[in-house]
């Protein structure tokens, strides 16, 4: 059984691999920007708490936001998204081997990959890459990217085929994703018989 297929269809669903994503980057500056706005906008009357928040308006200037590119992958489930009730899609960053040890040298031993690998590694899950299966996609939950569902449709129309992750790899992922988020803290209780 294949681990991915391709599709052209315009349905997305959890899986979808998307090449060459724009994803914004908000720096220092567009903060202080916009705090400096907000600020400037609390000095002429404070609200009170027991009044709705009013819309915050556009400002007199606009913003400009710069943006990296990404191939993602889509985490968020595929009945929200086939019956439209995300406004927003959840992404990971994913990497193939070679650029993921660039950007994180700690984790390129080979010893640290095969954590990876294994699934012993909060945070972090790898696939074969669907262009090349005999090389590896490192996903990284720890970069997520939540993108307007119009844009993300958009982008994936204008790749024309791309790949998808099958079932159960779709679910595997999304267990190891929710292992990361699901995890609490707290001490074992050991029973002595």
């Amino acid at each position: 059984m294949d681990i991915w297929i391709q599709v052209t269809e315009a349905t997305l669903q959890q899986g979808d691999y998307l090449a060459g994503c724009l994803v914004p980057v908000f720096d220092e500056r567009f903060f202080a920007s916009i705090h400096a706005q907000q600020s400037a906008g609390a000095e002429e009357g404070i609200q009170k708490e027991t009044e709705a928040p009013e819309e915050i308006e556009a400002p007199g200037e606009v913003e400009m936001v710069n943006v990296d590119v990404y191939d993602l992958i889509i985490l968020t489930q595929s009945c929200d998204l086939e019956n439209d009730k995300a406004k927003k899609i959840v992404v990971c960053a994913c990497y193939a081997v070679e650029a993921f040890t660039k950007k994180n040298p700690d984790l390129g031993s080979k010893s640290k990959l095969n954590e990876i690998s294994s699934g012993r590694m909060w945070g972090l899950f790898m696939l074969p890459s669907p262009t090349a299966p005999s090389e590896a996609l490192v996903l990284d939950f720890r970069d997520l990217h939540a993108l307007p569902t119009a844009y993300v449709k958009q982008h994936a129309a204008s790749l024309g085929p791309r790949w998808r992750l099958q079932s159960p790899h779709t679910e595997n992922m999304s267990r190891a994703f929710a292992e990361l988020f699901g995890r609490v803290a707290v001490p074992t209780r050991r029973f002595k018989f």
